[in-house]
């Protein structure tokens, strides 16, 4: 006996076209997508010396916990000298998986880690969407230019 294939339509949901996207609630609260990190190596943990990966992920982790717990406008208050700093995508040297962004879209940098570990999540915020898509790390400061 054969195998058939049942195939289930489903009518497609409408969309109303004029709904406008609601923006933002500065109150809410991220959450982190890894949907698009880049495929390079040098831009991912899985590139960090075995020494210090454990670590570094340890570290990934509270960071990321600690962010996820603030509210965005907590988040976009902070001053680059505490480790938040959106940077225009066009200067970062990361290619994201699965999504271009424009050129003139901005990318969030997050400073973790502490003593020798000094490293950048990398993400991308979408306009109505409280979700920050990871898209890669700043592991040896050469995603993008720091300044001097």
């Amino acid at each position: 006996m054969k195998n058939k294939k049942i195939r289930v339509q489903r009518p497609l949901p409408k969309i109303n076209a004029d709904k406008k996207v609601p923006e933002l609630e500065t109150g809410d609260s991220p959450s982190f997508s890894f949907i698009h990190l880049t495929r390079s190596g040098k831009f991912r943990l899985e590139s960090l010396d075995p020494a210090v990966y454990e670590e570094a992920c340890a570290l990934f982790y509270e960071k990321m916990n600690q962010l996820s717990s603030e509210s965005w406008t907590n988040i976009l208050a902070q001053p680059k000298s505490e480790g938040t700093e959106k940077i225009d995508f066009r200067e970062i040297r990361i290619s994201p998986s699965g999504i271009r962004p424009a050129k003139d879209e901005g990318v969030w940098s997050f400073r973790f880690g502490k003593g020798k570990i000094d490293y950048r999540i990398l993400a991308i915020r979408k306009k109505a969407d409280p979700t920050l898509y990871v898209i890669g790390f700043d592991l040896a400061h050469n995603a993008y230019d720091h300044g001097s």
